[in-house]
């Protein structure tokens, strides 16, 4: 009986020094190392250990485990070649960055618990690129805090049936393919879904800047997204021909900053798309958008259709004022406030006064922008608007749009000009200089290139005589001649137009001016003055006649 005690006795201890050590080392894994990179094991490799600090094992990663990747570490190409799927709870970048600070992740598959976060600060690059595929294995959340901060998923993301939640004021790009059934939560102020996905579940936006450059970037056409007040959504792809998107969108509150609610872009670098000599291409929406608010809509040389049902009633969708957006709708069902049909943007002024030199106009499509007298400002752009006004700018770029000197009439001041397309418009009602008659003053140089139209209008009802002279370029100086000429006007070439010819020259005045002279002119307007000496000579002969019957009536009367 001492024999079996003894022996039961014996087990007992065994058993409870096994479960010592059990719980021992569940104590210890239950608490994930925090493993930093060094880079100093001589390769990129993850299993060398002389790149990793702070491992337990003294050695690298093991499952569990988060890796912090710092800031100002000379190798940061980090391949993963452990065990491809080893589950990791987390991945930080981190540090205060004094030199470039740009990581790129490789190699195999992990899974993830824990997300990815780019905390770290300063002015030097800090751009992320994480090329290995991720499988989520739970909800978890990938978080870019500071505008400098850049994370660039290049890999495939697995979402499995989880949440993937997107924070924090840098950009995150995912820009590999995400897949799965799980959803996609953004609060970031940028997030880029970059590839050709194939996930099923929804996308919410509820801040920031939300832009997908495919035509699936938003997932399944069948689940649905949804951007709410405070954010934004952005198609940026297609370059130059249709893109059409069937992803059904609903469109809550107002957009993200200066954005627009919804953007359209040729593509999410430069914008892209085609130029004035061609019909923009259209980001056409096939599948069901519903307004929940009136959306304004911008497209950088790109347009929208509607073919999908369209409701919500009472909201409107409009282009945004001063843009060469256009919205044509051609719903399938409409309920919304906005009839089937061409929506078309409204005209917007600016108005520059005072000491603006560190501003440069830019007069897009739909844009006037007006130089008030006494005004000053940096370089002007005219793409398509209109550039008017008594005040001074600095180069004027004119490829498509007008410059139109002046307010009816007056004169523009500027440096130089450079002029590929376009037309400039001079008003005529007169024969002094930027009071009766348009001018622009060039204290540069002087290039119109060889597609600029001349386009010249009599103001206030003036017609000039024969020999008048017109300096419509006052350009400083006699050093720097004149370049280029107006389409189809030679030097001294003569032209017509409204209803007087003119002869130009280039470089007249002290041998450096634009100059229009008068070679003929119409005869005068037919306002019925024109008839008085007619009128006045059929009066005169018939006072003559009258005057001559009554001296031969006085005559008959003395001899009776």
């Amino acid at each position: 009986m001492k024999r079996v005690r003894l022996i039961l006795s014996s087990a007992a201890l065994v058993l409870a020094s096994m479960s010592n050590i059990v719980l021992f080392t569940g104590v210890a894994r239950a608490a994930a190392d925090t493993c930093t990179w060094t880079g100093a094991g001589g390769d990129t490799n993850w299993s060398t250990a002389g790149n990793w600090s702070g491992c337990d094992n003294g050695t690298v990663p093991e499952a569990g485990d988060a890796l912090v990747f710092p800031a100002d570490i000379t190798n940061r190409t980090a391949n993963n070649d452990l065990a491809a799927n080893t589950s990791f709870s987390s991945i930080t970048f981190s540090g205060a960055v004094t030199v470039s600070s740009s990581y790129t992740i490789t190699g195999n598959a992990i899974d993830l618990s824990g997300g990815v976060t780019n905390t770290m600060t300063g002015a030097e690059s800090n751009d992320q690129a994480i090329d290995l595929p991720i499988v989520l294995a739970g909800a978890q959340s990938f978080v870019a805090t500071g505008a400098t901060s850049y994370m660039d998923f290049r890999g495939p993301i697995n979402l499995g049936s989880n949440t993937l939640t997107t924070s924090g004021s840098g950009y995150i790009f995912l820009s590999g393919v995400i897949s799965g059934a799980g959803n996609i939560i953004n609060t970031a102020d940028w997030l880029l879904l970059d590839g050709v996905n194939t996930f099923t579940g929804t996308v919410v936006s509820s801040n920031g800047a939300l832009s997908a450059s495919t035509s699936s970037g938003l997932g399944s056409s069948s689940a649905g997204t949804t951007i709410n007040a405070g954010s934004s959504l952005t198609f940026c792809g297609g370059g130059t021909s249709d893109v059409t998107v069937a992803e059904p969108i609903t469109l809550n509150g107002g957009g993200f900053g200066l954005n627009s609610k919804l953007n359209l872009f040729g593509s999410c670098g430069s914008g892209g798309g085609s130029d004035d000599s061609q019909a923009d291409p259209f980001t056409i929406l096939s599948g069901p958008v519903v307004l929940g608010s009136n959306v304004e809509v911008n497209g950088y040389v790109r347009d929208l259709k509607i073919t999908g049902d369209l409701s919500g009633t009472g909201f409107t969708l409009n282009p945004r004022p001063g843009t060469d957006t256009v919205i044509v709708i051609e719903a399938s069902s409409n309920t919304s406030g906005t009839p089937n049909g061409t929506a078309q943007p409204s005209v917007v002024t600016t108005t520059f006064s005072g000491d603006r030199s560190a501003d440069s106009p830019s007069a897009g499509v739909n844009q006037i922008v007006i130089i008030e007298a006494g005004a000053t400002t940096n370089d002007a752009y005219v793409e398509g608007g209109i550039l008017k006004g008594l005040g001074t700018v600095g180069v004027i770029y004119l490829s498509s749009g007008t410059v139109a000197p002046g307010l009816s009439p007056g004169c523009l001041a500027s440096g130089n000009l450079v002029y590929t397309g376009g037309t400039v418009e001079i008003e005529v009602g007169g024969t002094t200089a930027c009071s009766e008659y348009d001018q622009q003053v060039v204290t540069g140089t002087v290039d119109l290139g060889s597609a600029t139209t001349l386009n010249v209008v009599r103001w206030n009802g003036f017609y000039p005589a024969d020999g008048n002279t017109f300096t419509i370029i006052n350009n400083d100086g006699t050093a720097d001649q004149t370049t280029g000429t107006f389409t189809g006007m030679a030097e001294a070439s003569t032209f017509t137009q409204d209803g007087v010819t003119y002869r130009i020259n280039y470089n007249a005045g002290d041998g450096n001016d634009v100059v229009l002279t008068v070679v003929a002119v119409p005869g005068a307007p037919n306002t019925g003055i024109a008839q008085a000496p007619t009128f006045t000579a059929i009066l005169l002969l018939s006072a003559i006649s009258l005057a001559g019957y009554f001296v031969l009536a006085r005559s008959k009367k003395s001899k009776i």
